[in-house]
């Protein structure tokens, strides 16, 4: 063989091993990138359908949304409707609040307690009780995946749109669990904080006191005027009553 020959055989062969490295490297380096920004796409679905389904009250769509926390944060609420006293009530969020009182003024005990989780959360959503125009407001920034769970940013519409802005909801996250299906879901609790903080925001510029607030909302829902006793405990509850939730 010519020594042209063979330079351009050790060129050819050298060549062959750059490609070799090149492809085993472009292979094997973006998996973990790929993976992570296909999950931070489907968090973002998650999160922009179920706030689709908060706005336009589609129950199916947002149930078909949430974490199981979700639902036993309901079930929590439903046990305070039933039987929780003023006192106990006012301890809780503004969010919590509207909730429970909505409960409360919607449906007698029994017919409450009879209700499964997810038949609550649909006449929830449907009735619009989780304040679709303030959820309307929302986004939701940067995403982090840490495993089986996720973090996005909160924002609201005016500083996704110009980051420059301040907002009363920056440094809270929503929270997304990974099911066992592979598919991700909200956590409900991550945004009622952002819901109280924007509520608290509006009834201070408002001026307004927010038990008038509460009622006011409850009744645009209802088309029922509700009555200060909304706050006691309902008389139908008897104290000898011992009835277990339903999921």
């Amino acid at each position: 063989m010519s020594l042209s020959g063979a330079s351009v055989e050790g060129r050819r062969s050298l060549l062959t091993v750059c490609i070799l490295e090149v492809v085993l490297l472009a292979a094997a380096l973006p998996a973990q990138k790929v993976e992570s920004v296909t999950d931070a796409t489907a968090v973002r679905r998650t999160f922009e359908a179920y706030k689709d389904a908060l706005v336009s009250g589609n129950a199916a769509q947002a149930v078909a949304q949430v974490d199981d926390g979700t639902l036993e944060y309901f079930g929590a609420l439903r046990d305070l409707a039933i039987s929780a006293g003023e006192e106990a009530i006012r301890e809780r969020s503004f969010v919590d609040q509207l909730l429970i009182l909505s409960m409360r003024h919607s449906f007698e005990p029994g017919t409450l307690q009879s209700l499964t989780l997810e038949q609550l959360m649909t006449r929830a959503t449907s009735e619009g009780w989780i304040a679709p125009q303030t959820v309307a407001q929302l986004e939701m920034g940067a995403v982090q995946i840490e495993g089986d769970r996720a973090y996005g940013e909160a924002m609201t519409r005016a500083t996704a749109a110009n980051p420059e802005l301040s907002s009363p909801i920056d440094g809270l996250r929503y929270e997304f669990v990974r099911a066992s299906d592979g598919t991700w879901r909200f956590g409900f609790g991550s945004l009622v904080q952002s819901l109280n903080v924007l509520v608290e925001q509006l009834t201070g510029q408002l001026g307004g006191n927010q038990d008038d607030f509460l009622f006011m909302l409850i009744e645009s829902f209802s088309g029922e005027k509700v009555l200060p006793e909304v706050w006691n405990v309902p008389p139908s509850r008897l104290p000898e009553e011992k009835m277990e939730p339903r999921r």
